[in-house]
């Protein structure tokens, strides 16, 4: 905080011209100390409170020593986690996947309509989006997840995955170029 002398409105400007003076250079050294807070380029910035903005860019080495909430980011480089990584979102049990660019989730519990299997196509992600399928629910029967128009790399057919008796088969995705592939899968019936 700059120290600011005070003129009195009986002291005559000449007689003042001292303190108005270093009035003038305190308050420049004061916006050079504020300027070189907010211009961080070669140095660290540490904020204890809350950081909230419409829009943001980063570059070099960002640290968040608690919890991190991000919407609408459009990339990440490289993220690494010395923590837990939380993925957004496990969409309620259903007999149906999402339509084409539908995939809001990062995890879907699918399970076969009762006293029947399911057939349904996968439809069309975004470019890098990752989802994982698993197979829910007690009525043993087959949820079938077939290409549209062979957008599952290397499946000619189909992807089944068992539903029944909480066997949790299930299947891991990655939407690249034009096409799904599989990452990984767990207890899995079969590619066909």
């Amino acid at each position: 905080m700059a120290t600011i002398y005070s003129i009195k409105g009986t002291d005559s400007i000449s007689s003042s011209r001292l303190n108005i003076n270093d009035n003038f250079t305190n308050l420049n050294t004061s916006l050079v100390e504020i300027h070189s807070f907010f211009a961080v380029a070669s140095q660290n910035l540490t904020i204890t409170g809350t950081v909230t903005a419409a829009t943001g860019t980063f570059s070099g080495n960002v640290g968040v020593g608690g919890t991190l909430q991000a919407t609408g980011l459009t990339s990440i480089v490289d993220l690494n986690t010395s923590g837990k990584t939380i993925k957004s979102g496990v969409a309620a049990a259903s007999t149906t996947l999402p339509t084409a660019g539908g995939f809001t989730k990062s995890t879907y519990q699918v399970t076969a309509a009762t006293g029947a299997g399911n057939t349904d196509a996968l439809e069309n992600g975004e470019n890098g989006q990752e989802i994982l399928i698993i197979a829910v629910g007690t009525d043993t029967h087959k949820y079938v997840i077939t290409p549209s128009s062979a957008n599952i790399n290397n499946v000619a057919t189909a992807i089944t995955l068992t539903v029944g008796d909480d066997k949790k088969e299930s299947v891991l995705l990655r939407y690249v170029g034009t096409k799904w592939n599989i990452i990984s899968c767990g207890d899995f019936s079969g590619v066909v």
